[in-house]
């Protein structure tokens, strides 16, 4: 009997997240996916292997979907605010008329992103004890990871490969470390 009751609260969460989803109500669907990650927690002492796979495939799937959608929205923000601020400030890249409204949706999105986060660890399965002797470095925030994607991609673009680009005697590893400095003022 608990079996089924328990199958009956993981559908109840996975079709409330979905009204959610649908409503725009993203902070009840997180809420919804910390419940059924706690519940995941729950059933590992259990030997219900079925039913926490069941768990395990419906609890990625919504967080997956979730985690899409507000890293989407998270790099819209950033692209109107001309980020990543890889050339010097000019006219061109001054603050836009609406930074305020796109500074606290920048804000909400960021808080949103670290608080699906939290049940991140649970549904990643890691490795432990992958790489002896070093000491286990707590994964960046996802907004980090998010704004770091275009950094990284422009890096591996000059540096990787026989591309004339990557000639030690350029200045673009110093000039990328220097210009997020100048354009901290449109993130304030």
């Amino acid at each position: 009997m608990k079996y089924l009751q328990c199958l009956q609260h993981i559908e109840e969460l996975s079709d409330g997240i979905q009204q959610c989803l649908m409503t725009n109500s993203v902070w009840e669907a997180i809420s919804a996916v910390a419940t059924m990650a706690g519940l995941d927690v729950g059933l590992q002492e259990s030997g219900c292997s079925h039913l926490q796979g069941f768990l395990r495939e419906t609890l990625r799937f919504w967080h997956k979907l979730i985690k899409d959608r507000l890293a989407s929205d998270f790099e819209e923000v950033l692209t109107l605010l001309h980020w990543p601020f890889i050339s010097p400030p000019t006219q061109s890249l001054a603050p836009p008329a609406n930074a305020l409204e796109i500074s606290s949706q920048l804000d909400l999105l960021a808080s949103q992103l670290i608080a699906l986060q939290t049940s991140d660890d649970l549904i990643s399965e890691k490795v432990s004890g992958s790489r002896p002797g070093l000491s286990s470095v707590p994964p960046l925030s996802l907004p980090i990871q998010i704004m770091l994607l275009p950094l990284v991609k422009r890096f591996r673009y000059h540096f990787t490969g026989n591309r004339q680009t990557n000639s030690l005697s350029k200045t673009y590893g110093t000039k990328e470390v220097r210009q997020p400095k100048q354009g901290r003022a449109a993130l304030s």
